[in-house]
């Protein structure tokens, strides 16, 4: 056992002396990881992308969730395009890349927020650009915060007057 481990041992050096040799592999295990991701987000800092294009499968079809859309749309950052009834079909759209992004709010998109607990909108990006990517997920972020603030206002707080609403919608 003892003279088991002690080759372990000894491989394990003789293989790292190897690699520390070999410049191609330097470069592949320090510069790829740590390099490479400063790099690109270096090149892209102030590229932006608007107006990415996204499908929606609505499955609750309530006022809420046609809010959500709604908003969703008014970003700049993203432009709805289709409305589907099945994954299918926004996949076929993906495929033709008339789409880089699927909304996709469940059925109990407006029971969850009537009963006042967490409801989940799924987002599903196309990953042929980071930047669609951010674009759509930023735009369903800031979407799905100002709801909750509403929210938040409706539900839990009733101030009485239209400036206390607003103070209570965003304190800072």
């Amino acid at each position: 056992m003892k003279r088991s481990l002690i080759n372990i041992i000894q491989i394990w050096m003789t293989e790292m002396r190897e690699i520390m040799r070999d410049k191609g592999i330097l470069i592949f295990i320090i510069f790829v990881p740590l390099c490479y991701p400063l790099l690109y987000s270096y090149v892209y800092t102030n590229e932006v992308v608007r107006d990415v294009p996204f499908a929606v499968i609505d499955d609750c079809n309530s006022a809420k969730s046609r809010e959500f859309i709604r908003k969703m749309d008014a970003t700049p950052d993203a432009k709805l395009v289709a409305h589907c009834n099945s994954v299918e079909e926004t996949q076929q759209l993906l495929k033709e890349s008339k789409i880089y992004g699927v909304l996709r709010i469940p059925k109990t998109f407006n029971v969850d927020i009537w009963r006042g607990e967490q409801t989940t909108v799924g987002l599903y990006c196309s990953m042929s650009s980071l930047l669609y990517y951010k674009a759509l997920l930023l735009a369903a972020n800031n979407v799905s915060l100002d709801m909750n603030r509403d929210i938040k206002v409706e539900q839990h707080l009733h101030p009485s007057t239209r400036e206390a609403q607003e103070i209570s919608r965003m304190p800072i």
